[in-house]
């Protein structure tokens, strides 16, 4: 049985799948409880991947204690089903409960400097929109944020909105404006994949074939990159708990600080 702290129903499973790899059983054998402050103090906030990633830790932390205990008997039976070596400890009065820990690892922020590294690592990515609006009703097929300095500055200088953007996507080894040098970049290699994968080129094409031809009805095309950190740049908030316990009847109580929502 797990206690976990998160909010998002993928930390939930996520969760799950880290208490049932690392202690070999089926996710199906493995529970999350409801968060309880009873059982995992001092919770961080919910924030998605951040919280997966500290929460995950935990219970890895606390699985790694449960199943140095169990090695000696796994070692002695190494054809025993894990319900079988749970209640061999048990018999044996081994603890089948153990609480886990987990804190970012090398992260710090100045806020007078408004300075430091403050994510332990970043996230890349990018997405191909295409949307048709009725320009007598207003009506739209989908929705994208429009990026207004850089429509004007490509209108300047004569270049589409997508070429200036990626003259301006962050590079390996360059430094963010709060001093965080940025390793494994990904956002070059994710941009080319999108607009390949996207067949970009063609559909920019038949875009402005179909405005060209339609007077009320305009599409438009779009790509646009994301980066964002993974940690929380107030420090101290990037810690978690949780609590595993083993059952006799081979199942896992997982508890962590998370909530689901």
């Amino acid at each position: 049985d797990v206690a976990q702290g998160g909010r998002w129903e993928a930390l939930r499973r996520m969760c799950r799948k880290v208490a049932a790899t690392s202690l070999g059983i089926p996710i199906s054998a493995v529970f999350i409880s409801e968060t309880n402050t009873d059982k995992v103090p001092n919770a961080s906030p919910t924030a998605a991947s951040a919280s997966s990633d500290m929460y995950g830790g935990a219970i890895l932390d606390a699985c790694t204690q449960l199943n140095e205990r169990l090695a000696p008997l796994r070692l002695a039976n190494p054809t025993a089903s894990f319900k079988e070596v749970v209640n061999s400890a048990y018999m044996q009065r081994i603890d089948l409960s153990a609480h886990g820990f987990y804190r970012t690892p090398d992260i710090y922020f100045d806020w007078d400097t408004g300075s430091g590294r403050p994510f332990n690592y970043l996230c890349y990515g990018a997405a191909c929109t295409e949307v048709e609006v009725d320009c007598l009703t207003g009506d739209s097929q989908g929705m994208m944020l429009t990026e207004m300095i850089i429509e004007r500055v490509a209108t300047a200088v004569g270049k589409t909105p997508e070429a200036v953007r990626q003259l301006n996507l962050y590079k390996e080894g360059e430094v963010t404006h709060y001093g965080q040098t940025l390793e494994l970049c990904r956002t070059p290699a994710v941009w080319s994949q999108v607009m390949e994968t996207s067949g970009f080129a063609e559909r920019r094409a038949a875009v402005d074939v179909f405005n060209r031809s339609s007077r009320w009805r305009k599409r438009g095309l779009a790509v646009t990159p994301t980066k964002f950190g993974i940690s929380f740049t107030t420090t101290f908030l990037n810690q978690a708990g949780s609590l595993v316990h083993i059952y006799t009847d081979g199942t896992v109580l997982v508890t962590h600080g998370g909530v689901e929502m």
